[in-house]
């Protein structure tokens, strides 16, 4: 019998899911609340809920053996991915833990008190504001937390968060068998969350900086203003007059004050991080990388900085550097679709396109909702030779969005490759109903209308095509070749002398045929 503990289960994994795979490190910390709902309330859900079903459940973990020093207050050991038995070395031992067992493993030792999984979850959700919002932590040992979060730079985005972060993985892993038994049950009286459909970008642009990693401000610029009016040398006032400037697009201010911002706080991770984005929107993309780098030295594994250094390494070329900064986006994000799928244009960028597929299918692993991923993966597959598959990656982009030319158009192309014209011909079709003013495809489909016999047709495509595009070079020399083929070896002539200032080659190519 589904219960409506069944359903607030069902839901609280989806939520901790959502949060856990958020690039917002306050989404991270609200997951707190969410871990201790499930393990350690007085009435935790997974007790309610397998009550009467009974199952085994068991964590899978690493033995952490952390070595505290006795009289120590400097020592520091974060386990971070090495709690998590899918993403720590190799030489670690891995143990099936039950509930119990794992909140009390070790994860972290400041000085000379060792925390528990137990510990972390009590002080994100009490102390630093996951659940309930207190002025300071509760306990001497919670301070030493905070010093390390401070030590990082940015409370927000500290190594604390990260093993949190971990914490939600392994307890989603545990409690899988569980969440598909209760979902089994349900049937369609639960539907879990869809997620939002991602738009295509083809290619890096500048606006992938525009998304601030952090959480809303929506103070104005000018009461942000009145902020920094009457504490000129408080950083904080600086930095939210930085992201005022920032939402409103006033870009050459927000680097203004966001630079004042790191320049009274040195180490102001988060500041050094929204300026560094506000560089990348200005194209400034050699400051931007400068500014990443220190966000990457107080914060070694946060991965918005990673992520971001690959679009501007990209923005300037460098396919290498670029690849680096999303390998190490989508490593310590693992669930994050954008990381793995920007990655995956990476490695198609660098001609290595096994690897690009891998990384697009994990990233339609994580959201096969959005046609992002297989309209990547298409152009790998179809980069390394494979048309056939590529097909296959379109044509379930166009069922998750129909209303995309450019999947049509590409479909167009791969079934050209294969010999395939009345398949290409509808592909184009289609791609001119949704994008009537597509020029490139009513060019292309002028071409495939001259093999398929119908020269007439091809010319009224070719026409279409060049009133479009005046200057497309291709548009011109397929309608050059549709007038020969209806006949009409004058406008193939005129269509030539258009073609011969735009390219020279294509010129040459048109003549010979008129001269055949």
């Amino acid at each position: 019998m589904f219960t409506k503990a069944d359903k607030l289960f069902l839901q609280t994994l989806d939520d901790l899911e959502g949060k856990l795979a958020s690039e917002e490190p306050y989404d991270v910390l609200r997951a707190s609340g969410l871990l201790r709902q499930l393990l350690l309330d007085d009435s935790r859900l997974i007790d309610q809920v397998n009550r009467d079903r009974k199952l085994k459940i068991r964590f899978r973990i690493t033995q952490s053996e952390p070595k505290i020093t006795s009289g120590s207050r400097s020592q520091a050991y974060l386990a971070i991915d090495s709690l998590d038995a899918d993403t720590a070395p190799p030489d670690k031992t891995r143990v099936s833990a039950t509930r119990d067992r794992l909140l009390a493993e070790v994860v972290a030792v400041i000085g000379t008190h060792a925390h528990t999984v137990r510990e972390i979850i009590l002080f994100e959700s009490d102390a630093m504001g996951g659940v309930h919002h207190l002025d300071s932590p509760r306990k001497p040992e919670q301070q030493a937390l905070v010093d390390i979060a401070d030590f990082y730079g940015v409370r927000s985005t500290d190594a604390v968060l990260e093993q949190l972060r971990a914490i939600g993985r392994v307890v989603l892993k545990g409690l899988k068998p569980l969440r598909e038994q209760i979902m089994k049950e349900a049937g369609s009286a639960y539907s879990p969350p869809s997620h939002k459909p991602t738009g295509l970008k083809p290619s890096i642009i500048i606006s992938d900086f525009t998304a601030s990693t952090y959480g809303p401000h929506e103070a104005p610029v000018n009461l942000c203003k009145m902020g920094v009016d009457a504490t000129p040398l408080n950083p904080e006032a600086h930095y939210d007059l930085g992201l005022a400037y920032l939402r409103e697009g006033e870009l050459g201010e927000a680097v203004s004050s966001l630079g004042e911002a790191v320049r009274l706080k040195p180490e102001y991770g988060e500041a050094h991080h929204e300026l560094g984005r506000a560089l990348g929107c200005l194209g400034r993309f050699e400051d931007a990388l400068e500014e990443f780098r220190i966000v990457i030295s107080y914060a070694p594994r946060f991965p918005p900085a990673h992520f971001l250094s690959g679009v501007a390494n990209e923005m300037l070329g460098r396919k290498k550097a670029a690849l680096r900064c999303f390998r190490k986006a989508a490593r310590f994000a693992p669930a994050w679709f954008e990381a793995w799928n920007r990655l995956g244009v990476a490695w198609t960028n660098v001609g290595k396109y096994d690897k690009a597929v891998s990384a697009q299918t994990k990233a339609a692993e994580i959201d096969g909702k959005s046609p992002k991923a297989y309209f990547d993966r298409a152009t790998a597959y179809y980069s390394g030779g494979h048309a056939e598959l590529a097909i296959d990656s379109l044509q379930t982009v166009v069922k998750l969005k129909p209303d995309l030319p450019e999947p049509y158009y590409n479909l167009g192309i791969a079934s050209v490759d294969l010999g395939k014209y009345d398949a290409a011909l509808a592909a184009y079709d289609k791609a001119t109903e949704v994008k009537p003013n597509y020029a490139e495809v009513w060019s292309n489909k002028c071409a495939v209308l001259l093999v398929l016999g119908s020269p007439k047709e091809a010319v009224r495509a070719g026409e279409e095509a060049v009133r479009l595009a005046p200057k497309l070079a291709a548009a011109h020399e397929n309608l050059g070749e549709a007038f020969l083929a209806a006949g009409h070896k004058d406008l193939a002539l005129r269509e030539l002398e258009i073609l011969k200032p735009l390219d020279e080659c294509g010129a040459q190519r048109l003549l010979a045929k008129i001269n055949s």
